[in-house]
């Protein structure tokens, strides 16, 4: 059997970080900052407790990068709806309502 190339492997680095991510999201807005574990990502994640600890520094450094995504995600599909001839104002207004919306969505 061949080894993986080295896009192979970042591609599966990716996923891992994106279900971390994603885990992180879905717990904290479940049970709060405080109460979630890294051990209980990893979980969430069906990833060892290891991996959290290789791709981020902490708790904290990792609800911020997972927060980031989840903020750039919503935003590019909110504006990605708008027609697109929308004025700069339209715009700034849609994205304006869609980081609003995160917020009230996901209070943790």
């Amino acid at each position: 059997m061949a080894p993986r190339g080295e896009s192979v492997n970042e591609e599966m680095r990716l996923r891992s970080r994106r279900r971390l991510m994603r885990a992180t999201v879905e717990l904290v807005d479940q049970r709060g900052y405080a109460a979630t574990t890294l051990a209980d990502i990893a979980e969430r994640a069906g990833l060892a407790r290891g991996l959290v600890s290789y791709y981020f520094d902490g708790k904290r450094l990792l609800m911020q990068s997972a927060t980031h995504r989840l903020m750039h995600l919503e935003l590019a599909a909110a504006l990605a709806e708008l027609p697109p001839d929308a004025s700069p104002p339209q715009r700034l207004a849609a994205a304006i309502d869609q980081i609003l919306h995160t917020a009230l969505d996901h209070p943790g």
